[in-house]
């Protein structure tokens, strides 16, 4: 009796080991994906996403395309905390424009390449022509002005280079 105690003991360390050692293999070939690094101006200058103190979600040319982010409404979707109305009323925190009457000033300011502007259209820009668009939460007044009390939008534009290249993109 004390012989099948001692094998059962022997069996069930021998499978442990050998299914330790499989695991092992397994975790060897997995693979590994790194992150690059994102660059906002969130700040008014180019930093690290990670060294920015305030809550930003960019968005690359590349990620708007794979998530098939092509308006305002879909940046809205895909964005924590923000929401859009189809009446160009955009929403931070809950924070936007009560009214869309004449002379009122949006809660949530748009800049397309550093230039003010009242209405959401040039966040509709083909991905093709944006180089990201950040999207800044809460107070902004300090680096924005008056009109960014909700949080701002930054859409910026690819610029050109010294090198050619080509992009085709095609929508089925």
């Amino acid at each position: 009796m004390l012989k099948s105690k001692q094998r059962t003991l022997l069996s069930c360390a021998i499978s442990s080991v050998l299914g330790l050692a499989g695991a092992a293999a397994l975790a060897q070939e997995a693979k590994t994906t790194v992150l690059e690094e994102v660059i906002v101006t969130a700040e008014k200058r180019a930093v690290s996403i990670q060294d920015v103190p305030v809550a930003v979600s960019a968005y690359t040319s590349e990620t708007r395309t794979l998530l098939g982010v092509n308006t305002v409404e879909d940046l809205a979707r895909f964005t924590p905390s923000v929401a859009y109305r189809n009446d160009d009323r955009l929403a931070i925190r809950g924070v936007g424009r009560l009214t869309n009457a004449v002379g009122t000033d949006p809660a949530v300011a748009l800049y397309s390449d550093a230039i003010f502007s009242t209405s959401m259209a040039d966040t509709s820009t083909p991905p093709l022509f944006i180089e990201r668009t950040e999207i800044v939460r809460g107070p902004q007044g300090t680096l924005y002005g008056r009109n960014s009390v909700g949080g701002a939008l930054n859409v910026i534009s690819k610029r050109p280079s010294d090198e050619f290249k080509g992009e085709v993109r095609l929508q089925g």
